[in-house]
């Protein structure tokens, strides 16, 4: 019996061993749920992530020191091409070496970074000649030519504007005059014409270039013995830009009515000099991207009232190149005819008549987004074979197709249940040679919230960096979309889709009574510590009642046992009366 009694008490043991055993496995795995909750939302862990030497991470330093040595010095084409390539063959070699630690890239990026410094030392301080504005400045397209009439007063205004992005501070504008008639057709009333504009605002596009604009105007008084006719105005003008004196030319004409006298004198002699003006011009596509193939439309006018011009051979010329810096390069021109010849012949144009020319272009790949001048050389003769040169200008504007690209993105952790966090990181870079402005980077609200990131303005070859947090809110299918969106120098927004590997999944618990949904989830540590004591007060309480229950079975089997004695003794005690 006492045997029996033992096996009973070590199977009650072993019963209550097992079930503790299973509530703290299972306290053990959600303490482990817990503990990666934690992990992702508190210091521990993430806070050292977010700071080592990741791929991107290593990356962007590599980018950003790169940038700012080119904001520090000034390289030749050639050495930005050379830096660039040292950044750009560390960057590669990260991306084929994933197996490297944070502490093996940190010194990685630090002896590259040595590297580029080492070479901008060197070759950082080459001179670059600079760009002259003359190829910028101009007058303002498709203003009337001012009409003059003999004895009279005639007004001509100047619409100056500035092609460049760069402001031009006092900017001297003075008209060259002659005593010759057939050359200046007013009279010289004063010793000095000049007009002064204090500023003139620069621009980074031909939207702005009309509300941009300076008008400088004067009063002539008409000659009375001027000959009907064109005639061409001449200015010089001299401005100051970054403490530097520059200098350009501008053109224009005005129509003098001349005397009947002057007109009749003039009979059986060359009455007036033939002008050929470009009255405009036109481009096919009528916007122009660096690279591409265009037609050039001018349109040119005779503006002689009874000359005709004949022989007459149109010089295409491109005033200046740039470097991919938008610095000027001699003999480089940005647009190339192509049929190899920049020369159209014209056999005649007739009296006051109009003709359009047209050839075909290449814009340079490499062009800087601005506008390039294109000069129009004429060399012409009269109906007497006088020749006359004449020389025009057009301003092309040039764009840039906005590029850019993206790193691979870190996402830790790359799974998260509802209601959990996760750490986004990337970086964008501006590949192309035009500004990105009010870069900014928003997520899939129907999967997540928050991690709106606005990175900003992005010149031509800068990056810029994404460190963002984002909270799951609705289990998704392994991918998260990010919209990545810029603007153009016009305004225009482009926005572009990134899919992200992120798994959202519903967060869910073992014990339902353990986690009540409007509990914060920053309070769950708490009520499993909570939840931990109670557990050990019911064990507790298990082990008494096992051994109550013991204890009892013990009494009831010695009492049996007793009474079964008894039984016996009483039986015997009867047998012996009877006999």
């Amino acid at each position: 019996m006492k045997r029996k009694i033992r096996n009973l008490i070590m199977m009650i043991g072993t019963i209550a061993a097992v079930l503790l055993a299973d509530l703290s496995g299972a306290c053990g795995m959600n303490g482990h749920g817990l503990g990666v909750v934690m992990a992702d939302e508190g210091d521990g862990g993430y806070e050292e992530d977010v700071f080592e030497y990741t791929i991107a991470y290593s990356k962007a330093k590599l980018d950003n020191y790169c940038t700012n040595l080119k904001t520090i010095y000034i390289f030749t084409v050639e050495n930005t091409a050379k830096l660039n390539a040292i950044c750009n063959d560390a960057k590669r070699f990260l991306d084929s070496n994933p197996g490297m630690d944070s502490a093996e890239r940190q010194s990685y990026v630090s002896q590259i970074t040595s590297q580029m410094e080492q070479f901008a030392s060197k070759y950082g301080m080459e001179e670059i000649p600079r760009a002259s504005t003359s190829e910028y400045i101009g007058l303002y397209s498709n203003w009337e030519v001012p009409t003059a009439v003999y004895g009279k007063t005639c007004q001509v205004v100047l619409p100056v504007i500035n092609y460049c992005e760069e402001y031009l501070s006092e900017v001297v504008v003075t008209p060259v005059i002659s005593v010759d008639s057939k050359v200046w057709p007013f009279e010289i009333e004063q010793t000095d014409y000049s007009r002064i504009i204090l500023s003139l605002a620069g621009n980074e596009s031909t939207e702005t270039l009309y509300d941009h604009r300076q008008e400088v105007s004067w009063v002539f008084q008409t000659r009375d013995d001027v000959v009907t006719g064109y005639y061409e105005m001449k200015f010089n003008v001299r401005y100051d830009r970054n403490n530097k004196m520059e200098t350009t030319e501008l053109v224009t004409y005005v129509y003098v009515q001349g005397s009947p006298e002057a007109d009749r004198d003039s009979e059986g002699g060359k009455t007036s000099t033939p002008r050929i003006i470009v009255t405009g011009f036109e481009t096919s596509p009528a916007k122009v991207f660096a690279g591409d193939t265009f037609t050039l439309t001018l349109h040119v006018q005779n503006t002689s009232a009874d000359t005709t011009v004949s022989n007459i051979l149109f010089d295409l010329e491109a005033a200046s190149g740039t470097d991919g810096q938008g610095n000027a390069v001699a003999g480089v021109a940005p647009f190339l005819p192509t049929s190899g010849s920049s020369t159209i012949f014209q056999n005649s144009i007739a009296p006051g008549g109009n003709i359009d020319l047209q050839i075909e272009m290449t814009a340079r790949a490499d062009l800087a987004q601005k506008p390039y001048v294109l000069n129009v050389n004429m060399n012409y003769e009269d109906d007497k074979a006088n020749p006359y040169t004449q020389t025009a200008n057009v301003s092309i504007p040039i764009y840039q197709e906005s590029k850019y690209d993206i790193s691979s993105v870190d996402v830790w952790p790359n799974s998260c249940g509802t209601g959990e966090e996760s750490n986004i990181m990337f970086s964008i870079y501006n590949t192309g040679k035009t500004t990105l402005y009010n870069v900014q980077v928003k997520f899939d609200q129907n999967y997540v919230s928050g991690g709106d990131v606005f990175v900003g303005k992005l010149e031509s070859g800068g990056s810029g960096s994404v460190d963002t947090m984002v909270t799951a809110i609705a289990p998704n299918d392994g991918i998260l979309t990010a919209y990545i969106s810029y603007e153009d120098e016009s305004g225009n927004v482009t926005i572009v889709e990134k899919e992200i590997e992120f798994y959202v999944y519903e967060m869910s618990f073992d014990d339902p009574g353990m986690y009540d949904p409007g509990m914060d989830i920053g309070t769950m540590g708490g009520a499993e510590t909570e939840e931990k004591s109670n557990l050990w007060i019911y064990i507790a309480a298990g082990a008494g009642a096992a051994v109550v229950i013991a204890i009892v079975i013990v009494v009831i089997v010695l009492k049996r046992k007793k009474k079964k004695k008894m039984l016996k003794e009483l039986e015997d005690s009867s047998t012996d009366e009877i006999l």
